[in-house]
């Protein structure tokens, strides 16, 4: 057995080889470097993981479903970015259909815990630019980021992954009562 492309684990199975060379094939048209190394992390880690077998489905499948979740998280479906893709680039390429690739990648999502900003399948890029503050009932994108990567904020605040709520949470309820050093008092007391 040989490793896989860009120096990842070695394949264990045919399955996995077979899914390989598709993303590969695809990263090679589509993306750049730096996602195709998160789209081959998200392989590597399916593919040692207990939640899903590569070997059970359809290849093609499997290899749409890990760019469709990759470019999601990443923000590529935005028709206004340059390095973006569009979903179709996606089925078509793989020849697949729109809703079991979508019900796929959201599967991979949810079981994985991934959303907008992961640091584990996100580009540094992005993990910068996707910032939340937390308010008392629910977490809200600063500035202007669901317009910036063309997703409503219901779409973001369903991708937030519940490690990252968790973390936001606790450092909110610790700082409560701490005054920020950017924030000045409006009235004197």
């Amino acid at each position: 057995m040989g490793t896989g492309p860009h120096g990842t684990q070695p394949m264990t199975s045919l399955a996995g080889a077979d899914i390989r060379g598709r993303l590969l094939d695809f990263c090679g048209h589509f993306l750049t470097y730096e996602i195709t190394t998160r789209v081959f992390n998200l392989c590597d880690r399916l593919e040692r993981g207990v939640e899903f077998s590569l070997d059970r489905g359809r290849p093609e499948i499997w290899a749409a479903a890990i760019v469709y979740t990759i470019a999601q998280v990443n923000g590529l479906f935005h028709t206004r970015d340059p390095l973006g893709v569009r979903p179709s680039d996606v089925h078509r390429f793989f020849v697949t259909r729109a809703a079991t690739v979508s019900r796929k990648a959201r599967r991979i999502r949810q079981s994985l815990n991934m959303g907008m900003g992961d640091p584990r399948y996100c580009t540094p890029g992005v993990v910068r630019s996707v910032a939340f503050m937390a308010s008392q009932h629910e977490f809200l994108p600063t500035g202007n980021i669901a317009t910036d990567i063309g997703a409503g904020t219901g779409a973001l605040r369903r991708m937030v992954s519940r490690h990252q709520k968790q973390a936001l949470r606790a450092e909110a309820k610790s700082s409560r009562n701490v005054m920020d050093h950017r924030q000045l008092p409006l009235f004197d007391d």
